[in-house]
């Protein structure tokens, strides 16, 4: 089972990777877009974070409605994006596209590491 500590450090992992290739390459082909992309990029961290930490408050306190925790959990993470999105679209249109690209590239990433996590806890309760 993936404790909560070990979650974290992997998770910081990967958001630190994300930030690095994210800034790296938006500095290289739109600089105006680095710093709302990596706002971005932390609102999905926090959201993920979030996210995890609600399945497994389901997961100890009532295994029944650990589905239903996961996908409300993920439903309002994909809405806190969705509103990022298209506040950064009436801010600016012009950093919009790399946004979007940043946002739901690390949105895609997170939401993998997420599941991961969830199915390697879910791995030792049912042996």
């Amino acid at each position: 089972m993936l404790s909560f500590r070990s979650f974290l450090v992997y998770f910081l992992i990967a958001v630190g990777a994300l930030a690095a290739l994210s800034g790296w390459l938006l500095s290289r082909l739109h600089p105006p877009a680095v710093l709302p992309a990596l706002l971005g990029l932390g609102l999905v961290a926090m959201l993920t974070l979030w996210a995890y930490s609600r399945s497994q408050q389901a997961l100890q306190a009532a295994p029944g409605k650990f589905v239903t925790a996961v996908l409300g959990s993920m439903g309002i993470k994909m809405l806190g994006c969705l509103g990022a999105v298209i506040a950064v679209g009436v801010w600016n249109a012009d950093m919009v596209k790399a946004f979007t690209i940043v946002l739901m590239g690390s949105y895609f990433v997170l939401t993998a590491f997420e599941v991961w996590a969830l199915l390697r806890n879910l791995r030792a309760l049912s042996k």
